[in-house]
């Protein structure tokens, strides 16, 4: 790809080190978002790397630095929670639980036979306990206030 026939523009950055984004006007019109990284196996995504570093497309944005995930739109970082609809961001809430509780049942599985057994130790019972306790906490979350939701901790393990 010849990029001296391509524009580049927007670049952006969560890790400078790693990569850069950027959005590239091809040839024909078409628009495309483009990860740039420094060891990229092709000749042109090096080159918009070293370009995009040393400042050629202008000014690198960085993303913001917090706990909250966000996407590249209208030629800015938004927070993705804020794309979404309050019924999108319980949707989603559902599921971070649905996923949370499918791992804790996951984990406590070989427990609860053990429990059944009689060959629990009594470290695994505890663990078993708070791990119930757990699912417990999980279950009541109220989803309804997403994306401001405390998920619980999950029980640390003693191991």
């Amino acid at each position: 790809m010849d990029i001296s026939k391509i524009e580049v523009s927007e670049p952006r950055s969560r890790n400078l080190a790693t990569h850069v984004d950027v959005t590239l006007k091809l040839e024909n019109g078409d628009v495309v978002h483009f990860t740039a990284v420094p060891q990229d196996t092709l000749d042109h995504g090096r080159e918009i790397y070293q370009k995009a570093v040393e400042g050629a497309y202008g000014e690198i944005t960085q993303a913001p630095d917090t706990d909250g995930l966000y996407i590249w739109k209208d030629g800015a970082y938004v927070l993705f929670d804020d794309t979404l609809t309050q019924e999108q961001k319980i949707a989603a809430a559902e599921a971070t639980r649905k996923n949370l509780l499918d791992s804790a049942r996951e984990t406590i599985g070989e427990w609860q036979s053990e429990l059944t057994l009689g060959t629990i130790t009594e470290d695994e019972k505890k663990q078993l306990i708070a791990w119930l306790a757990y699912i417990k906490i999980l279950k009541a979350v109220d989803t309804s206030t997403a994306p401001n939701i405390t998920w619980p901790d999950v029980p640390a393990s003693t191991n």
